[in-house]
């Protein structure tokens, strides 16, 4: 299945599973917690888009989708970190069909011995790049990208990953058209009952100023909206 073929297919997926979960985790939401969101308007009804919350619960990317609601085009996509590295790998296909966009990173082949990480490596480069080839047909097709750009949970707001920063930027010079980065802030109260959600204002890349500049603007919009 070519790639433009299997985006096609995992959206028209994605649509029906959508609906399927929806209700559910609204109404767990909506009766369990004291569920805020603010700037919902930041985000645009058409992208491409990438969508930068703050990383710091399991539950972010829930909160973040069911954020979204509000907008009932947007069906986004997720960058995910895999759920197993060996073994079987139907959960992250499921998880694909369901929105996730899986990406390996090179420091889990640590744990291996040289024989196996050399085994490994290509097998996660092929991966990869079939999932930035993904990522690629989403942006071209005017979709939404959610990356969580700490790259993992973190209690105080660790540093940004550039690497799909780095992406998007090159999609624009490649594609002559603008990405629109929205930072989002996520706070939780003491005992994790209130939850709010922040949409800041759209960040653009500034083609004078290098990838680094636009990380740093991004990071400082993440973490004055994830303060309470």
């Amino acid at each position: 299945m070519s790639v433009k073929s299997e985006w096609k297919f995992r959206k028209s997926v994605m649509r029906r599973a959508y609906a399927l979960v929806e209700h559910g985790l609204s109404f767990f939401a909506d009766n369990f917690y004291d569920f805020t969101v603010e700037g919902i308007e930041n985000v645009p009804r058409v992208g491409p888009c990438i969508i930068l919350p703050r990383h710091q619960r399991y539950a972010d990317p829930l909160f973040v989708g069911l954020a979204l609601r509000e907008i009932p085009e947007i069906y986004p996509t997720y960058v995910m970190r895999p759920v197993k590295l060996l073994g079987s790998e139907l959960p992250t296909k499921l998880l694909k069909y369901l929105g996730a966009l899986p990406v390996y990173r090179p420091e889990e082949l640590r744990k291996f011995d040289r024989k196996k990480r050399t085994e490994l490596t290509e097998k996660i480069r092929k991966k990869n790049d079939l999932s930035m080839a993904q990522f690629e047909e989403e942006l071209s097709n005017g979709g939404h990208v959610i990356v969580f750009p700490e790259g993992r949970r973190n209690g105080e707001m660790g540093n940004l990953k550039d690497k799909f920063f780095k992406w998007a930027v090159e999609h624009e010079r490649v594609n002559s058209h603008k990405v629109s980065f929205v930072p989002v802030g996520i706070s939780y109260s003491r005992d994790g009952e209130r939850v709010d959600i922040r949409f800041g204002e759209r960040v653009y890349h500034d083609g004078e100023k290098g990838v680094e500049s636009l990380v740093e603007k991004c990071y400082e919009k993440i973490r004055e909206l994830s303060v309470r």
